[in-house]
């Protein structure tokens, strides 16, 4: 089962975007919640694109339900930042 999510999070045009990182507050509740937490951690604190591409990372929207400040949505992983 794992494989068939891994293989469909890396084909998804949806995708998960840290696109207000600046407003993270470094809280950790993203962590905690996240079923692949280490896949957060490059869109966060990452030099390149806030969009998180890893096949890991399945779509869950727990980041986003969670995040007070709103640093997470969702966009295309095609958008440029």
């Amino acid at each position: 089962m794992g494989a068939f999510y891994s293989l469909l999070g890396r084909m998804s045009i949806l995708r998960i975007n840290a696109k207000d990182r600046d407003k993270c507050t470094d809280c950790l509740e993203c962590f905690v919640v996240c079923p692949e937490s280490q896949v957060i951690n490059s869109a966060l604190k990452g030099e390149h694109s806030s969009i998180i591409l890893d096949g890991n990372c399945t779509n869950c929207s727990r980041c986003i339900d969670i995040c007070e400040p709103k640093v997470f949505s969702y966009s295309s992983r095609f958008k440029k930042n």
